[in-house]
């Protein structure tokens, strides 16, 4: 089952009362302008809950997303808001004045502008948006069955890149739709009899096609320009340790979950379970689970 996860919430640049002068240009280097960004609806990130099999989330105070100015490939600025409260849709300010814009970038579709949260690592010159780091860790933890706040973190979202509605505006007005880099993979355990404990899980990938695929990646080229990750590399099995043993409930299921890389839906894993009691993990026979894609 593939699923897209956009987000949705509102930014706005603080920007405060507007000189009667924007200031000048030096040497044809451009304007500093503010920017004002907003974004439709919000489905994911930062707090982030499972309704009816669908993760949402909400914004919360204090995080912060990454605003780009790029050329090309090329980052020519950066912004930094931070949400000012918590819930789905809320304002983000900024410290800023505003960005400097070249000239001649109103006519230039070259100039755009992308976003992520959180800021996104680099595997290559700092100035490429199409050389950023995004990795998925080899071991991760859960605090609690149905927990999400370890996807949270692990989960970076981006935006592809977007244009003004109006590059002579004052602010300049900027609408992101939010989508994740990366997947989540929903298990469902419950106990075959009463007072089942687990401490640790662990899920190797069943390579039905011999491509090569990971689901652990430890470095990768991802363009944020366009969302696609090249140069992977990375392992099969990923390992979710719990912060306490679990009992597991024998009437209902315990959810658990783990980023792992995309476009995996629908395909077969095999999960090994280590029990309180015996300190070794026991595999279990291949089964489908849900992965939510990207």
């Amino acid at each position: 089952m593939k699923k897209l996860f956009v987000i949705a919430c509102a930014f706005a640049a603080a920007i405060g009362c507007q000189k009667a002068e924007m200031e000048q240009p030096q040497e044809n280097e451009g304007v500093k302008v503010p920017v004002q960004v907003t974004a439709t609806i919000a489905q994911t990130k930062t707090t982030m809950t499972n309704e009816n099999g669908v993760l949402k989330s909400a914004w919360k105070d204090g995080d912060e997303i990454y605003v780009r100015l790029i050329f090309g490939g090329n980052i020519e600025g950066t912004l930094k808001y931070t949400a000012s409260v918590t819930g789905n849709s809320v304002n983000f300010v900024t410290d800023s004045e505003g960005m400097t814009i070249p000239e001649g970038a109103s006519t230039n579709a070259q100039y755009r502008f992308v976003a992520e949260y959180p800021e996104l690592g680099y595997s290559y010159l700092n100035k490429y948006a199409s050389w950023r780091e995004v990795v998925v860790p080899a071991v991760q933890e859960q605090s609690a069955p149905g927990s999400l706040e370890h996807i949270s973190r692990t989960n970076p979202l981006y935006a592809l890149p977007v244009y003004p509605e109006d590059w002579n505006a004052v602010p300049l007005s900027l609408n992101f739709e939010m989508v994740h880099a990366l997947s989540v993979l929903q298990l469902n355990l419950k106990g075959a009899e009463d007072g089942i404990k687990i401490v640790d899980i662990k899920v190797e990938m069943i390579n039905e096609t011999g491509d090569g695929d990971v689901l652990v990646i430890s470095d990768c080229r991802f363009d944020q320009t366009n969302g696609n990750m090249t140069d992977i590399k990375g392992s099969n099995l990923l390992q979710l340790k719990l912060t306490s043993p679990v009992v597991l409930p024998t009437d209902s299921y315990a959810q658990f979950y783990m980023t792992i890389s995309p476009g995996h839906a629908g395909k077969s894993f095999k999960a090994g379970i280590m029990y309180s009691t015996n300190p070794k993990f026991t595999t279990s026979s291949a089964k489908r689970v849900l992965v939510e894609n990207p």
